[in-house]
């Protein structure tokens, strides 16, 4: 049987659920590489330009610790999809820039790889079960032969479609950011950032918004909930509370559409204090992603604290747990000077 790999990092993170089951029903075996550890992220940054985000330089890492295990790799290019915007009408949403590129970036800077299989997602040109098709095909299962991934392609389909413009298919398998242990199948990594011993300060719900393949990646994202819960805060990923209103421009980028929507879902959250941005070091979307956040919250909630955080593979503990630690005094005097106003 042929083994094929997934590299647990950038979309290959995010839509673990539906590839992985998708690639088995086609009769092979799966590998998945192990979650992030600083030694895949020293690896990809001795490879990869500065320019690079840390996600697409942790992903060469993933890539280069299954490259001996595997036959073949899995490799995704996110171009578009059409989706409902949040006008209700129907247009082409594109993903990240460097996502869209990934294939070639691969190729370029990790030449001696096994050969690659590309899922290619333009809905420009083809819908995204024509897009499984294409893959089935190119692993030589052909029509009658690919019923069980046939059906995957067109369940993960169903479930893009369903959750609107914000593209989330299913959740992380296994993937659990809890004092400082990733866990997958009932193992567990421990994370080398949450050593520290902490004073806890009082608690505060506080909205954190951010890309799961980072916010999710214990070492990525230097134990960020785990931090946030040190220092005496609740972190809070989404809500259900409905969005108090979108900005006046939105991009058409489908994940970076999905910020926007959980920040403003957050902001809605009256029992939310703060809003904790997170993204990586040269991420280009991102920059205008967080300016239309900060300003589309302080417009439907003024004053409501919010700190972008940035991690790159230098990102240190110390420095982090320093900013929360400011961050949550602040949301503690914004809400005495309120209080007092109140009285």
């Amino acid at each position: 049987m042929r083994r094929i790999g997934i590299c647990r990092a950038l979309d290959g993170l995010r839509f673990l659920n539906d590839w992985e089951p998708f690639l088995a029903g086609l009769g092979l075996d799966v590998v998945v590489s192990r979650p992030t550890d600083r030694a895949m992220i020293e690896a990809g940054a001795a490879l990869a330009p500065a320019e690079l985000c840390l996600p697409a330089k942790v992903f060469l890492g993933h890539a280069l610790s299954i490259a001996d295990q595997v036959d073949l790799l899995f490799v995704p290019r996110l171009v578009c999809r059409r989706m409902t915007g949040p006008d209700g009408r129907q247009d082409l949403f594109f993903g990240c820039p460097k996502a869209m590129a990934l294939p070639d970036m691969v190729r370029a800077l990790l030449p001696d790889l096994p050969p690659m299989v590309e899922f290619v997602l333009d809905e420009r040109e083809r819908s995204e079960e024509a897009a499984y098709r294409e893959v089935a095909k190119k692993l030589g299962r052909g029509q009658g032969r690919s019923d069980k991934s046939e059906v995957g392609g067109r369940k993960s389909q169903v479930r893009y479609q369903k959750s609107g413009v914000t593209g989330r298919m299913t959740g992380v398998r296994g993937l659990v950011s809890d004092g400082g242990c990733q866990t997958d199948e009932g193992g567990c990594q421990k994370n080398e950032f949450a050593s520290a011993t902490l004073e806890p300060l009082s608690p505060f719900r506080v909205g954190v918004v951010g890309h799961g393949y980072l916010v999710d990646d214990v070492t990525l994202s230097v134990g960020l909930l785990t931090k946030l819960r040190a220092v005496g805060a609740e972190p809070v990923r989404d809500s259900t509370a409905p969005a108090l209103g979108g900005p006046a421009f939105v991009p058409n980028w489908m994940f970076e559409q999905e910020l926007i929507e959980s920040a403003l879902r957050l902001a809605g959250d009256g029992t939310v204090g703060g809003l904790v941005l997170a993204t990586s070091f040269a991420c280009g979307t991102s920059a205008v992603t967080n300016e239309l956040i900060r300003r589309a919250v302080a417009h439907s909630r003024p004053g409501l604290p919010v700190l972008s955080v940035v991690f790159d593979e230098h990102t240190a503990e110390a420095g982090l747990v320093t900013r929360l630690e400011s961050f949550l005094d602040l949301i503690q005097m914004r809400g005495t000077r309120a209080k007092r106003v109140a009285e």
